[in-house]
């Protein structure tokens, strides 16, 4: 195993991470100092990791065996620090194609062999589908905005209601990878009519009403209100300003 290129390809991945405000990292600023992983001289693990295994001075002898296990001690510090900074399972942003990169897959509920990514299964089970043991689903959120849990706070009234991501599959009801169809909140308008001859006027009726205005419209031969409807208006859904991206989830 190469380990100085391992170490390089953890390092260059976990820089991406890092604000594009940061330095250039100078070769060599990974080291195990103190019991503090230090990546590019930023101490991003805040708790104590072993020393490196083998120490060594001017003059003293270096075999190849001592060398490899202390480049095998760094790439475990590094695999380390990247489960903390993003845990298998997590969902992110992408701006680039439905190309993600390696170790990553798009939110696009296919289906995967828990085999294939055993950690992946483990972290998400059977939320968005699949049995949890030898399949499982990523999430599908492919033209889908996310919403939190309601964890029984009553912010999503209709959290009871919420169905399953795959037919026959995956979390229904208050949990984790329900899905949910678009509704409006339920609401009435109002709407301005002009009596003919004396008739009382003009007045207002909500949408389906029959009141003392529609009696009074229907008795003098005007016909039923409930036929007075508004113009329709708007487009095939109701959203915010949005723009697109791929959504991905970590999968080794």
């Amino acid at each position: 195993m190469h380990h100085h290129d391992e170490i390089e390809r953890r390092i260059a991945r976990l820089e991406r991470l890092q604000p594009r405000t940061r330095q250039r990292r100078r070769p060599g600023r990974t080291a195990a100092l103190g019991g503090l992983l230090l990546v590019a001289g930023l101490p991003l693990v805040a708790h104590t990791y072993p020393d490196a295994p083998h120490a060594f001075q001017a003059g003293d002898p270096i075999s190849a065996a001592d060398i490899n296990d202390n480049f095998q001690h760094a790439v475990d510090g590094l695999t380390l620090l990247e489960d903390r900074v993003i845990p298998v399972g997590s969902v992110v942003a992408w701006a680039g194609g439905a190309n993600p990169p390696p170790g990553w897959l798009l939110c696009d509920g296919t289906e995967y062999q828990s085999a294939a990514y055993p950690q992946l299964s483990a972290a998400i089970g059977s939320a968005h589908g699949g049995d949890g043991a030898t399949t499982f689903f990523t999430p599908d959120l492919r033209g889908r905005f996310l919403r939190g849990v309601d964890m029984g706070t009553g912010r999503d009234p209709d959290s009871g209601s919420r169905t399953q991501p795959q037919e026959g599959s995956g979390n229904s009801a208050d949990l984790v990878g329900s899905v949910q169809s678009h509704a409006f909140a339920a609401h009435t308008h109002g709407t301005a009519i002009n009596f003919p001859n004396n008739a009382p006027g003009p007045g207002t009726f909500g949408s389906g009403s029959q009141g003392v205005f529609a009696e009074v419209m229907i008795a003098l031969g005007v016909g039923n209100v409930d036929a007075q409807r508004s113009s329709m208006e708007g487009g095939s859904e109701s959203r915010p300003v949005n723009v697109y991206m791929h959504f991905i989830m970590r999968a080794q």
